[in-house]
């Protein structure tokens, strides 16, 4: 099923040749369902270290497909998932935090899926909207205000916080969220 924020993002930018990027890539399987969607998107940034940090506390760090030996595989099989689609993405091997503009082109949208912490998805917000030109879209997922997950939970806090604390009016839909930059 297509994430609501990216029908959100495609039904808006239908007619455009549009650039964005995906932060926290895993095995690809919603990079490839974004292009397959997307013919107009002529890029797609893929930002994910692929590696294990202190500070990645979510509750996947605790899955097996995720300890440090496997993300290396991890990494390798989204690179196969999206062989197909090599002209139309750039990989960025590092924590978002550490992109600058200079990593990658002015985006017409951002879908947010790292870290689940409060602390990273608020800054993730943060940088995102420094990236993403005015009149684009900040996105993501894990939106669950209903969940017993300590991950959506801290998901909703920081996208609630963010959006009071710059009066932003956002919307969410089953576990997405999105707003106008």
């Amino acid at each position: 099923m297509e994430r609501k924020a990216l029908v959100f993002i495609r039904k808006m930018f239908e007619n455009q040749s549009v650039v964005g990027a995906e932060v926290g890539v895993a095995i690809g399987t919603n990079a490839l369902r974004t292009l397959k969607c997307m013919p107009n998107l002529r890029l797609l940034y893929l930002i994910d270290p692929y590696q294990h940090y202190p500070e990645w506390t979510s509750t996947l760090a605790k899955d097996r497909r995720f300890w440090p030996e496997d993300l290396e595989i991890t990494k390798n099989k989204a690179k196969i998932l999206l062989t197909f689609f090599e002209d139309r993405i750039i990989w960025v091997f590092k924590c978002f935090e550490e992109c600058t503009s200079e990593d990658v082109e002015p985006l017409d949208f951002i879908y947010i899926d790292g870290n689940h912490n409060y602390d990273f998805v608020f800054r993730d917000i943060e940088l995102a909207r420094k990236l993403v030109k005015r009149g684009g879209v900040v996105s993501g997922h894990d939106f669950r205000p209903n969940s017993y997950s300590h991950d959506s939970l801290e998901v909703c806090r920081a996208v609630t916080d963010y959006c009071k604390k710059h009066d932003i009016v956002f919307s969410h839909e089953y576990e997405d969220w999105w707003f106008i930059n």
